[in-house]
């Protein structure tokens, strides 16, 4: 993913902080490996896979 150099594209403030871009991308990555695996095998892992690289970047952003 490509992320602006001086913020004009983010809707967010979190959205700059680099750690969270990363979680991002590692979550797009991630969850496209998943989405190989044949349909109803591994169901549970699946959907724990999506959840802890998801929670990576939910956890990054601030709470107000």
């Amino acid at each position: 993913m490509e992320y602006s150099a001086d913020g004009g594209d983010f809707v967010f403030p979190f959205e700059k902080i680099e750690v969270w871009q990363l979680s991002v991308d590692l979550a797009d990555f991630v969850i496209g490996l998943l989405e190989s695996f044949p349909p109803n095998k591994h169901f549970r892992i699946i959907g724990q896979m999506e959840s802890a690289v998801s929670s990576i970047s939910q956890n990054t952003c601030p709470v107000k």
